[in-house]
């Protein structure tokens, strides 16, 4: 696990879910920034976008309405959120997280 390098904190899933910029999310401890790597953080939000994108045309294209397209769009931000934590805390995207 990944700690907070102001206050020691563990990064929670709160913590990245809450965070409005995918590059600077808030500690939940102490409430500073942890810093992302922009060019990663980005790249991610940006692919997230055009995966929504296509999911939506498919939903629509399908045919299948309104109800589920936002279940998938909201499950999907749900699974990218989670994956962005899990790379956050093992390292794979680096962070000035300890």
């Amino acid at each position: 696990m990944k700690n907070c390098p102001h206050c020691a904190k563990q990064l929670s899933f709160w913590d990245v879910l809450r965070a409005v910029n995918p590059a600077s999310i808030p500690c939940g401890g102490c409430h500073k920034n942890i810093t992302v790597n922009k060019k990663s953080a980005f790249t991610i939000a940006g692919v997230a976008v055009l995966v929504s994108i296509a999911i939506c045309l498919a939903v629509q294209s399908a045919g299948l309405g309104m109800p589920i397209l936002v279940a998938s769009v909201v499950l999907l931000g749900l699974l990218l959120e989670i994956g962005y934590y899990l790379c956050l805390t093992k390292g794979v995207i680096k962070s000035d997280l300890q």
